[in-house]
């Protein structure tokens, strides 16, 4: 089953794709409405099949084009397009020492094709990026399915903001966070968090002592039922996703109905990827 999560989703890396961001210029989104995007697909029929349908019903940020890598070259260069195209992000640091890679769908204006269909990003302006948050799951299908859809929903909210108006003037991924939690965080707080026994800290101690420090609705259930609610968009709950991004990660609440970012703030301590007393005090 493992077996069959990894080669799905390396099947999204239909080529070589290698990228490492900085923050987003908000003029980068000036006329993207007004442009088509341009949407690699995948070496996959079935991770085509979902992004298919995942695309129909959450992509409203403009026009769009799926082509496959044979037919990449031909826009490339144009003003008149973006690209959508899965690849990895990798950070490395040499001190003190870290290395990782995760797998993104990264939104760029302009593209580079070799002749042997290879991409890279350099020198091309990039939008934004969803991020697969990639756990064990007893249903690789639903999994796979879910993280599609956050993919893009996470995109689309992205956008939303950026083409507001309100972005900050460098769109630092940190001021980004702290003017959706200033704005959404009584929305995070009216849901009901729904987390998993992996998401908690031993600090944290059982979901009996978690709310006594949150004072809001929360619930502890598997991964494979929040990867439903996200699927099913149900209403009136919220899902935590950790968001890496340089050398940091991010603790990010999502409503499950829309895919609206409702809080963030960056993860402090040697915990990244879990909850603690301090993160459900900041949170209430």
């Amino acid at each position: 089953m493992k077996n069959w999560i990894l080669l799905s989703i390396l099947s999204l890396l239909g080529t070589s794709v290698f990228a490492q961001f900085g923050n987003v210029n908000p003029k980068y989104w000036d006329g993207a409405a007004d442009k088509t995007t341009i949407i690699l697909l995948t070496d996959s029929e079935e991770v085509n099949e979902i992004l298919v349908q995942k695309l129909e019903k959450f992509w409203t940020l403009n026009p769009y084009e799926l082509v496959e890598i044979s037919e990449l070259a031909q826009y490339t260069g144009k003003p008149e397009y973006l690209f959508l195209t899965p690849g990895t992000y990798t950070f490395t640091r040499t001190s003190p020492y870290m290395e990782y890679t995760v797998l993104k769908f990264n939104l760029t204006d302009g593209l580079n094709v070799s002749r042997r269909g290879e991409i890279n990003y350099d020198k091309v302006n990039f939008l934004g990026s969803g991020q697969f948050d990639l756990v064990e799951s007893d249903n690789p299908e639903l999994m796979l399915e879910a993280e599609v859809q956050k993919c893009i929903q996470f995109l689309m909210n992205h956008a939303e903001i950026a083409l507001s108006g309100k972005t900050p003037k460098k769109m630092d991924i940190k001021d980004y966070l702290a003017m959706i939690t200033k704005e959404r965080h009584d929305e995070a707080r009216k849901s009901t968090l729904l987390i998993t026994e992996d998401q908690l800290s031993e600090k944290a101690g059982s979901l009996s002592e978690v709310k006594g420090i949150y004072q809001h609705p929360i619930e502890v259930t598997e991964q494979d039922e929040i990867y439903q609610h996200v699927i099913d968009q149900s209403e009136g709950y919220a899902y935590v996703m950790f968001y890496r991004f340089a050398n940091l990660t991010y603790k990010i609440l999502v409503d499950t109905e829309t895919g609206r970012l409702l809080y963030g703030k960056v993860a402090t301590g040697f915990i990244q990827h879990q909850l603690g007393p301090k993160d459900f005090k900041k949170m209430n």
